[in-house]
């Protein structure tokens, strides 16, 4: 039984299929959990697939970085499309958190510091669990965040059918999660 739950674990596991600029920027690792950006900004992303599901969670690492700046240049989120254009964090359903400024980001809209998101944003060596949540009257993404010791929350829009894992700049990594590895994942 443990054997065929690690294998449907792995089936589902996201990886980095999609790159802005069809990856010129964009190192993707062999197993795809991994994008690492030489360059900055919001139109060098990446999204992962298969979408994340309501009830869906992943661990994202940012690790410590090699080639390109700090943490402090990495958005993760989720977004409505595999196809943004431009920067896609602006794009109508980009919902997420950057890493310097303490901005998050709704519907393509900036936010400073929302619920309490810190200005210090992504460091090299964050570790957080992301979930999209059904269990309220609306669609929310949950951000388990372990350095801030905190879940940071942000409602989804309720007219996109299908919400996929993005990241922007610097280096990030998913890897699957149960959703008891997820509701352990803060003490």
């Amino acid at each position: 039984m443990a054997i065929i739950a690690a294998v449907l674990k792995a089936q589902t596991a996201v990886r980095f299929t999609h790159l802005s600029d069809g990856g010129e920027y964009l190192r993707v690792s062999e197993g795809g959990r991994r994008v690492t950006s030489t360059r900055g900004g919001m139109d060098n992303w990446a999204i992962g697939t298969p979408a994340l599901h309501a009830g869906g969670c992943v661990r994202v690492t940012v690790p410590g970085q090699s080639d390109y700046a700090l943490g402090s240049k990495v958005s993760i989120g989720v977004i409505g499309t595999t196809d943004p254009i431009g920067y896609s964090f602006r794009h109508a359903t980009a919902t997420g958190w950057q890493g310097r400024d303490g901005y998050a980001y709704y519907a393509g809209k900036k936010l400073y510091s929302y619920d309490g998101w810190p200005p210090s944003g992504w460091r090299d060596g964050d570790t957080a669990a992301l979930m999209i949540d059904t269990a309220a009257d609306t669609l929310t993404l949950i951000l388990k965040h372990r350095r801030e010791r905190r879940a940071f929350t942000i409602e989804l829009r309720d007219d996109v059918a299908e919400w996929f894992v993005i990241v922007s700049g610097g280096s990030v990594e998913v890897q699957p999660m149960t959703p008891a590895e997820y509701d352990a994942f803060l003490p």
